[in-house]
């Protein structure tokens, strides 16, 4: 696979960090210091986050939009890894580092990339919903396809914006294709080979609506087509019947994720876990077959793999 190219991050860093971070750190911190259910200690510890946060551009954007991730730093969340270079602040360095979630979601994105790279054949249309960067297309082994086309599609025209310029610089802006549409009313002049989507349904909290996100996916593949997708699933601290592998995650690191991003930053994902059961059923609602699930080292972001229906 082509190596991540990470000048698009470098390049747009400083020019994403537009909002009042002074008005939103005095608006965290008022939350914080008005809830009752944390103790004083803990709620120190929580206004010392929002000060690191505020440290560096990444957090500056968890804090201004509740925890969550659009496609520019899911992107960076990815890769930062793996480029040399100082940090700055040892909060950034754990929270791409050591924090579970992170790790998990890096895991994903090799997993799809993965799955993907198994199936691609000459004249496949792929699309990614929404495509954010859309790296986990861009990035592919293309070598010796001649007619593959991508396609990226998101309601984010920041995000296709920076999608066009990775796809010049990964020189296959010729086979992509970008389109501005919600997800949840998709309608391509032709269907897809492959759809894949990350980072919708952890947003929604609504069972419905993601059985009906699924749904607009189904009717977006040809017959035979191949949904690739991912859910976060529920911690043993929300069911018993949890599938995490505790064993496998460093417990430290995820009191400490959680912490920042459910005590401090109250992300709007964390109320959108989903168990395996759930989403299966949502799947085979809408009308999916085939249902696989790739659970990863520790079963906190399995990634989906389903069948259209001949």
């Amino acid at each position: 696979m082509k190596n991540y190219v990470p000048g698009l991050l470098s390049h747009d860093i400083i020019a994403n960090d537009i909002y009042e971070i002074d008005d939103i750190v005095a608006d965290t911190k008022k939350r914080l210091m008005n809830q009752s259910d944390l103790s004083p200690s803990h709620i120190d510890q929580c206004l010392k986050i929002v000060d690191d946060l505020r440290e560096f551009p990444m957090g500056r954007f968890l804090l201004a939009n509740q925890g969550g991730f659009n496609g520019f730093w899911t992107a960076y969340m990815i890769n930062r890894s793996r480029v040399h270079g100082p940090y700055y602040n040892e909060l950034e360095s754990f929270f791409i580092n050591y924090a579970p979630a992170v790790l998990a979601t890096r895991e994903r994105f090799d997993i799809f990339q993965r799955e993907i790279q198994a199936r691609l054949h000459e004249g496949i249309r792929i699309a990614s919903v929404p495509c954010g960067l859309m790296q986990d297309l861009l990035t592919l082994n293309l070598s010796g396809y001649y007619d593959v086309n991508l396609i990226g599609i998101d309601l984010d025209t920041d995000a296709l914006t920076h999608a066009k310029q990775f796809a010049q610089q990964q020189g296959i802006s010729a086979q992509c294709q970008f389109i501005h549409a919600d997800a949840w009313s998709l309608a391509l002049e032709e269907p897809v080979d492959i759809l894949t989507s990350n980072g919708l349904n952890i947003y929604e909290a609504d069972d419905a609506k993601v059985t009906e996100l699924y749904r607009s996916f189904l009717n977006t593949l040809k017959p035979g087509g191949t949904l690739i997708s991912s859910f976060m699933t529920l911690a043993p601290t929300q069911t018993p019947a949890s599938r995490w592998q505790m064993d496998k995650i460093d417990i430290e690191a995820l009191m400490r994720q959680k912490q920042v991003s459910v005590d401090t930053l109250a992300a709007r994902w964390s109320g959108c876990y989903r168990s395996h059961e759930t989403t299966l059923t949502q799947l085979y609602d809408a009308g999916f077959t085939d249902v696989q699930f790739i659970d990863g080292l520790t079963s906190i972001f399995p990634t989906i793999v389903a069948r259209k229906p001949e």
